[in-house]
């Protein structure tokens, strides 16, 4: 099974080990740290993850130190399981941005990249 290295539920506040999620949209921000994974990250992993309603996926890339958002999954049967991101945001480190299940606040993605 493909798990995530970081999600967070509902609420946001409580950071939660990589586990199989109990409910479809239970987990809203699913964190991937790449370093030597970052092509499957982008590519297996995001499709796969749009196909179980992830709606907010995050690559920390370590080597280019930047982060890609991957929001909006869509059906798309050219991907390797079925779905995609229509939404790819590719954040630097002085770049700032909401998750979607807070999006009164905003996180500096310089914090992320430490």
């Amino acid at each position: 099974m493909t798990l995530p290295d970081l999600n967070r539920t509902l609420r946001f506040s409580r950071v939660l080990r990589a586990r199989p999620p109990r409910r479809r949209h239970q987990f809203c921000l699913w964190f991937e740290v790449s370093d030597t994974t970052f092509n499957y990250d982008r590519g297996e992993k995001a499709s796969l993850y749009a196909a179980n309603g992830i709606a907010d996926y995050w690559i920390i890339n370590l080597a280019a130190r930047q982060i890609l958002v991957h929001r909006q999954p869509v059906k798309d049967v050219s991907q390797p399981r079925g779905w995609r991101y229509e939404s790819i945001a590719l954040l630097q480190p002085a770049d700032r941005l909401a998750p979607l299940a807070k999006m009164g606040e905003t996180i500096n993605m310089s914090e992320v990249l430490r």
